[in-house]
């Protein structure tokens, strides 16, 4: 060790610590805690994800069942066949499957006497869930 002029040793303190916890009491408890926060925040961003997901494919699926709808009401004078055949070709372009279709005359009250009527329904994924949606749309 070398002296200074003033007679005091430098280099590593000899003397007793001054600060207010001893050396090597720090348990680590700052550590634990932003161990937790940042567990807590990926599950967080993980269940925002997966919400973003399930909405996101369940859009999809509703805008996929409308095009499918109004592409069979276009063909639905062709015959029930060439228009749930477009309408599958018009859901599966969308990234959905075409589950159920329907064509025929309205059903409901506020339908023209003689228009006919596409429903269908078509499946989307998100992830292992499996959305659907129904869509109407009709002739004339």
């Amino acid at each position: 060790m070398t002296s200074r002029p003033t007679g005091r040793p430098t280099g590593p303190s000899t003397g007793p610590s001054t600060s207010r916890w001893p050396v090597g009491a720090d348990r680590g408890a700052a550590t634990v805690w932003c161990v937790a926060c940042l567990g807590l925040l990926t599950v967080v961003l993980g269940a925002v994800l997966a919400l973003t997901a399930v909405v996101e494919a369940r859009h999809r699926a509703a805008g996929a069942a409308d095009l499918a709808a109004l592409a069979a009401a276009d063909r639905a004078w062709h015959g029930p066949e060439h228009a749930c055949e477009r309408a599958r070709l018009v859901a599966e372009a969308g990234g959905t499957r075409l589950v159920r279709c329907g064509v025929g005359p309205g059903l409901h009250g506020d339908d023209p006497p003689d228009a006919l009527v596409a429903d269908l329904t078509v499946e989307s994924r998100a992830g292992p869930h499996r959305l659907r949606a129904r869509a109407r749309a009709t002739t004339g």
